[in-house]
């Protein structure tokens, strides 16, 4: 059976059905994408899409209001469309002999109840804490699950992409912080998964012409 594109998923609201193709114009035009720093990974493929679309021109823009379509990830109050998913995992140094951590024992350690490794069968260091800025997309994917109505803890260091924090706890065995799994490597040891968050194209408007092209694209690659 064809693979049937552009699934609506509209999250936190009732269910639509997909918008069906509309005969508009669909001259090569330039389109303005927002794309989250979590959602980098999705930059070859938007570029490939606008090619093999032919689309037009695709410009990276830094302000989300000004965007055609944004790439996000998690839920969203919007209109948005499925291209991908992610695995949000927390990972510790390669080094720490720490093996596993439990969600009780992150909430506390995200909260600043827990503090030093010793605390969750490591060694006597302090734990040095990796978060993103609070309005970064894994850092409120985080947020929602594991801290609830708790305070994230003031001793975090903050990362501004998740290639700083990957470096940041691959050169510090007493690091932790939170990725996706496809980030991780040797030098780092999963300790906990969070679990799959889909990755969304958030048109500003109802799709049509190229946007349409574009997100079709996307869905079918």
């Amino acid at each position: 059976m064809q693979k049937r594109l552009l699934l609506l998923l509209l999250f936190l609201t009732a269910c639509a059905p997909s918008p069906a193709p509309v005969d508009v114009d669909t001259t090569p035009q330039l389109l303005s994408i927002y794309i989250a720093p979590s959602a980098e990974t999705w930059i070859p493929l938007i570029y490939s899409c606008a090619d093999r679309a032919q689309i037009g021109l695709v410009s990276r823009t830094p302000d989300i209001a000004a965007a055609d379509i944004s790439l996000r990830i998690g839920a969203t109050r919007k209109t948005a469309y499925q291209i991908g998913e992610v695995e949000l995992v927390i990972v510790g140094n390669a080094a720490n002999p720490v093996e596993g951590l439990s969600q009780t024992q992150i909430e506390a350690i995200y909260a600043g109840r827990i503090h030093n490794w010793a605390e969750i069968g490591g060694e006597d260091a302090e734990i040095n804490l990796w978060v993103y800025g609070q309005d970064d997309d894994l850092q409120l994917a985080f947020n929602k699950i594991m801290l609830e109505s708790s305070i994230l803890s003031s001793m975090a260091r903050q990362a501004q992409t998740q290639a700083v924090m990957r470096e940041e706890i691959a050169k510090d065995a007493y690091a932790l912080g939170i990725i996706t799994q496809a980030q991780a490597d040797a030098d780092l040891r999963i300790l906990y998964s969070l679990g799959s968050f889909p990755v969304l194209a958030i048109p500003q408007e109802e799709p049509q012409g190229n946007i349409f092209s574009l997100l079709s694209c996307l869905q079918g690659r």
